[in-house]
């Protein structure tokens, strides 16, 4: 049986909007996933056919460290992988391909002179091109990365159609950047009026423990009747708890956030807020189903430092 390395080194959405990419190759062979160690157990989650290698890629690794990676590269040197993925444009996943063939390495490679530095593929190539003018470009990430390996998967059959569960509301409290997600009295509007609507459902909030200043203040501004039906789970979840919080809801309001590409894997109907730098075209929630707000300001998207 073929098998494959796909490495995937940075955040929560970014290893969910690898699916196309991996599933395309689990129809090809064995997949391999190399991802940082903190993902490991979503990883697992996400795509229990693939074998997943845990590295430790961020901060200063002390030497206890530095040997489990190279315990996961000895590995690696033994195992006849027919090609390698490489999706991230970094020089630690770059200088981790030298393992391995140079020609066997797709996406992004070391360059082979003595400056150094990363070659793109020609697929790479252009669309670094296209994201120099991002307004014009309607190139998703989700594509970009399938279409590291021939002729992918259908898009159609990456993730299913969004519908409604039963499980009540979700609100993604914020994402990485504050001027990327909706301020807490227009937040709090529209949970009131989303409560409304759907007749008085269950509202989960979800966010990290950074949120959970946040999470207080939005509670403060809804009136009574909506408190009543809050549950707070910002800070409060592991993986498979994220996963459970999520499954089932009818619908899931949110910044651009890995919870948001989970809820599209999840088939979850997300009504998503695109702001300041997040360009829905680019990220947006995978499928059918969903519902997407982009911000069309004169400098959309925009800078987060402007």
């Amino acid at each position: 049986m073929s098998a494959f390395l796909v490495l995937q080194a940075a955040r929560f959405g970014d290893l969910v909007q690898s699916k196309r990419l991996i599933r395309t190759l689990e129809q090809r062979g064995r997949v391999h996933l190399g991802v940082d160690a903190g993902l490991v157990p979503l990883a697992r989650l996400l795509y229990p056919a693939a074998e997943v290698h845990g590295l430790r890629l961020h901060g200063r690794p002390d030497a206890a460290v530095l040997l489990e990676n190279r315990a996961v590269f000895r590995q690696w040197r033994t195992m006849d992988f027919q090609a390698v993925y490489n999706c991230n444009f970094a020089g630690l996943t770059a200088a981790i391909c030298r393992l391995f063939e140079a020609e066997r390495v797709m996406g992004y490679r070391p360059a082979r002179t003595a400056a150094g530095g990363i070659t793109r593929s020609s697929w790479a190539r252009l669309a670094f091109r296209l994201s120099e003018r991002r307004a014009f470009s309607p190139l998703n990430l989700v594509d970009f990365w399938a279409h590291f390996a021939p002729a992918p998967l259908a898009a159609e059959l990456v993730n299913p159609p969004a519908k409604p569960g039963g499980q009540g509301l979700g609100v993604v409290l914020a994402g990485r950047e504050s001027r990327r997600s909706l301020p807490l009295p227009l937040l709090g509007k529209m949970l009131q009026t989303l409560f409304s609507l759907l007749d008085g459902p269950r509202i989960r909030l979800l966010g990290t423990a950074a949120e959970q200043p946040a999470a207080r203040k939005l509670l403060r501004l809804l009136p009574a009747k909506v408190q009543e039906k809050v549950e707070d789970l910002s800070g409060k979840t592991d993986w498979p708890g994220l996963v459970h919080a999520v499954e089932g809801l009818d619908a899931l309001v949110t910044p651009d956030t890995g919870i948001m590409h989970l809820g599209a894997h999840l088939s979850v109907p997300v009504l998503a807020f695109f702001l300041s730098s997040a360009w829905c075209h680019e990220t947006g929630p995978y499928g059918r189903g969903h519902w997407v707000w982009q911000a069309s300001r004169a400098c959309a998207p925009c800078l987060e430092s402007a």
